[in-house]
């Protein structure tokens, strides 16, 4: 039986080499220019390079996940991919072939399922801005690798067993929780069920998730009495049935510090990435990589 998580990535691939033969068709059938002709369509290069921008993969983990995925068909080595990019296609192109492969994903969706929302933070390291501190570690003053703060917004399907990932906001080191979930929320396109632990519990974060038809289900911080209104209704309609699924969010969030899934600071801004959770144990559900990652 062949695995689920080597097929949703054919159906990316598929739809990506639909929009690249509508682009580029024409392109296929010309009449070869002077000088040294490419030895495979455009629209192959152009569908590689969609499905390479859509997964956030490198050129080498491109080609090698194509061949896995399409063992008899040909296939352009990694850098004559990497060329074709640099000569042939601009990157406002791809972002704009990119924007629209998410639209026809976007449309597969069952209009009536409704999805866990989470909402989680987590640091990214990457290379400059150390910062030194006050006290030495031995002999020398000790450093602290610059890393910066990135909030996702996840929507969890549990019947496809599906993530989307829906906002994502980028701060400094040290960002504070709140204001980073706030601009992911803002970026959200369908409400439900919101799951958040105790550093997302602010009035804000209350009030924005209600104004945009969220359902917070988020975890109150201290044991005292709640006096803002805001935050009586997520005391009592608290299920911790639901609760337990945010740890799926942090699984995404792990994922996310793995080198080449993560954009450097002050880039470009990190890829919109679909992936499986695992069908371990129910108590406690996490999202593992899929074969296109």
């Amino acid at each position: 039986m062949k695995r689920l998580d080597i097929q949703r990535p054919k159906a990316v691939f598929e739809l990506a080499h639909k929009l690249a033969q509508k682009r580029f068709g024409e392109l296929d059938n010309a009449p070869p220019r002077q000088g040294h002709p490419w030895v495979y369509p455009h629209s192959l290069y152009a569908a590689l390079l969609i499905f390479r921008a859509y997964f956030g993969l490198t050129y080498r983990h491109t080609v090698a996940l194509f061949k896995d995925l399409y063992p008899e068909s040909p296939c352009p080595s990694f850098q004559s991919l990497q060329r074709y990019m640099s000569r042939n296609l601009k990157p406002e192109d791809l972002q704009g072939l990119l924007a629209e492969l998410k639209n026809q994903l976007e449309r597969l969706l069952p209009d009536d399922a409704v999805p866990l929302v989470i909402l989680d933070t987590t640091g990214i390291a990457h290379r400059g801005l150390t910062q030194k501190l006050n006290y030495k570690r031995g002999a020398e003053v000790r450093r602290v690798r610059g890393h910066s703060r990135l909030g996702l917004l996840v929507r969890y399907y549990t019947d496809l067993k599906l993530l989307v990932i829906d906002g994502v906001a980028a701060g400094p080191a040290y960002a504070s929780d709140m204001v980073l979930g706030r601009r992911a929320l803002r970026q959200g396109t369908k409400p439900g069920p919101l799951l958040a632990d105790a550093g997302f519990d602010s009035v804000e974060i209350w009030k924005e998730a209600f104004e945009r038809g969220y359902h917070p289900q988020i975890r109150l911080k201290g044991g005292g009495e709640v006096k803002s209104e805001l935050r009586k209704p997520g005391q009592k309609l608290f299920e911790p049935f639901l609760y337990r699924f945010r740890g799926v969010g942090e699984g995404v969030s792990r994922l996310r510090r793995r080198p080449g899934l993560t954009a450097r600071c002050g880039g470009a801004k990190p890829h919109r990435c679909r992936r499986l959770p695992s069908s371990g144990c129910c108590s406690r559900p996490s999202a593992t990589t899929c074969a296109s990652c």
